[in-house]
């Protein structure tokens, strides 16, 4: 069966082995050249700004993390690691008990629930947290390890055989912010800004700022109320910088819909729907067989 992947910027993806497996199919074919090199220098410059307000908001993006870094790392010179511990083993032993590891290892997958869009930080939760019948919301200000508790619990449920679902940050996607044990029906998520999560009754709160040591942390909080107005600025500056980008996206499209052949293109999906269910009935004997 063919790929099917979107292949335009911002979102390139480039076929490994074409023909044999992937498949282009391009949609040029299905417009008017010639209506649309009349508009060739407005959609020259609207792609050029395009490209320059992404740069714009890549640079503030980046300016913004390195601002929350510097937060994070003075609550850092006051987190008491061995608190930490024990709030990440304490959560373990009520999901899993005395429960050993399996000799099978769960799955993992790695994923985004949220993303930087022009109408701000978007974010999912309520479909992916919200259906789990048990939720840990874990809150603490930046550098109070929520990242690492997040880790060790799902590191845990992946060494009892459990399937795991991590949700990445979009600003620092090195950074686990929600964690979806899937057959446990077990959810565990950080709620601070900008992606915050409303507790239930029900839910346990786990708030890292336990484990900070006031009396050092004291010592920075001019820095850090410097750090958080200025990466709110950063952000939110990034965000208008999108939002300009899509404008000229629109107009780029405004010249693009009149020269397309919308029944031309409703034809090739339709062909394309019925060749995928072809592939898709030659595939699934093979899968039944092996199966049985």
């Amino acid at each position: 069966m063919p790929d099917l992947n979107l292949v335009t910027a911002l979102h390139i993806y480039d076929p490994r082995t074409p023909g044999a497996v992937d498949e282009i199919i391009h949609l040029g074919d299905y417009w008017d050249e010639a209506q649309l090199r009349k508009h060739k220098e407005e959609i020259l410059e609207a792609n050029g700004n395009i490209a320059r307000l992404f740069e714009h908001a890549y640079r503030f993006l980046r300016a913004a993390k390195a601002v929350y870094d510097d937060w994070e790392a003075c609550n850092l010179k006051g987190m008491d690691f061995g608190k930490a511990n024990k709030k990440a083993e304490q959560i373990i032993r009520e999901i899993f008990g005395t429960r050993p590891a399996s000799f099978i290892v769960g799955r993992s997958r790695h994923l985004f629930a949220s993303a930087i869009t022009p109408d701000g930080l978007m974010n999912y939760l309520d479909t992916i947290v919200g259906p789990c019948q048990t939720k840990y919301i874990i809150e603490g200000d930046p550098g109070t390890g929520k990242s690492t508790l997040l880790y060790k619990v799902a590191t845990a449920a992946i060494e009892r055989g459990h399937d795991v679902e991590f949700y990445h940050c979009p600003l620092n996607p090195e950074k686990v912010e929600h964690v979806v044990i899937i057959d446990l029906g077990i959810a565990l998520t950080k709620s601070i800004e900008p992606h915050t999560y409303t507790p239930a009754p029900e839910d346990t709160i786990i708030d890292m700022n336990e484990c900070l040591s006031p009396s050092i942390t004291s010592k920075f909080l001019s820095i850090m109320a410097e750090d958080r107005e200025i990466f709110e600025r950063l952000f939110n500056r990034a965000i208008r910088f999108i939002g300009e980008a899509k404008t000229e996206h629109d107009r780029m499209e405004s010249f693009y819909t009149p020269a397309m052949d919308f029944d031309g293109i409703t034809e090739l999906r339709e062909q394309t729907l019925a060749r995928i269910l072809r592939y898709a009935a030659e595939v699934s004997p093979a899968s039944s067989a092996a199966g049985d």
